[in-house]
């Protein structure tokens, strides 16, 4: 298989990619053919550790990209096989909705945010359960349907996100407040 699986964020604790490398190395136990992992993300706090994992892992499928620039992204997110968010914390997870605009399938951490902004395009798994995202990981090697269904309910999600969209949602928040709201005098 020559589409890899995708994780594009930071390198940085909160970013979970100890899970992920963890979780990876037990895929590779339970499939035929593995894929190979690509990560993209700058070098983020406290990530020394994670980064000799990167290197000691090259020989194993991973591939660290280091930064890659916006415009650069988009190739990506076209070429992956799925895009995995392992986070712990994220403001938002901007990168799960750029690859759902590509129809790319999603699996990512049950956590608050992912779900708000993923839920019901992607697949979850907890955090903490590296062994959970491997299994997920064969699953999806394993069912030509269910990515065929991802990556159709990816696209319609991201159809959710536009800069139209919020642009004006703000501007109706606004006009309701200014509409409401008594002037201060």
């Amino acid at each position: 298989p020559d589409a890899p699986w995708l994780c594009v964020g930071s390198i940085e604790p909160r970013k979970n990619h100890a899970a992920l490398l963890d979780a990876y190395l037990t895929y590779r136990g339970l499939v035929e053919e593995p894929r190979p992992l690509v990560i993209a993300g700058g070098r983020g706090w406290s990530s020394q550790a994670i980064h000799a994992r990167f290197d000691a892992l090259r020989d194993r499928g991973v591939r660290y990209l280091g930064y890659v620039p916006d415009e650069d992204l988009p190739d990506l997110y076209g070429r992956a096989f799925a895009l995995i968010q392992p986070s712990w914390h994220e403001g938002f997870g901007l990168p799960v909705v750029e690859a759902m605009g590509f129809g790319t399938p999603v699996l990512c951490s049950d956590i608050p945010t992912l779900r708000e902004v993923a839920a019901p395009a992607a697949l979850f798994f907890p955090p903490h359960s590296p062994d959970h995202l491997a299994q997920l990981m064969a699953r999806l090697e394993e069912d030509p349907a269910l990515v065929s269904d991802l990556s159709r309910r990816s696209a319609d999600r991201a159809g959710a996100f536009s800069w139209q969209k919020t642009a004006a949602a703000a501007v109706a928040f606004y006009r309701h407040i200014c509409e409401t709201v008594p002037p201060l005098r």
